[in-house]
């Protein structure tokens, strides 16, 4: 199934991946972050985030809810931010893709500093 994000964009496909995804994040978040990162599937997300499930659920995955995911991952978390932000000021992609940029970029912002004064 998620060798789909290796191929061309279909973005209708994409979002019932992602609500898959989502379902079992909730579920096992610690098994879908493996799977994710292990197999460089994280990444390959990068070219469907014109989709704005695709843009939800990298938020859900670079801001982990649970405390005890915090450090599972966390340097790759963090380039995969990096990797959006470096996408993001090259200010190169289709309006689409920089729009749900945007969109990551605020969610993530404000999920760290809300986290931050809980």
């Amino acid at each position: 199934m998620l060798q789909y994000f290796n191929g061309e964009p279909n973005y209708v496909l994409s979002s019932y991946i992602v609500k898959i995804l989502t379902v079992l994040y909730f579920h096992h978040p610690v098994r879908i972050q493996e799977l994710l990162f292990e197999r460089g599937y994280a990444g390959s997300m990068l070219r469907f985030v014109a989709s704005r499930s695709v843009s939800e659920f990298l938020v859900k995955l670079i801001c982990v809810e649970d405390d005890s995911l915090l450090l599972l991952y966390f340097e790759q978390r963090r380039q995969l931010l990096l990797e959006i932000i470096r996408i993001y000021e090259q200010n190169q992609a289709d309006e689409e893709v920089l729009s749900q940029l945007n969109y990551l970029l605020g969610e993530v912002i404000a999920k760290l500093w809300s986290s931050k004064y809980k």
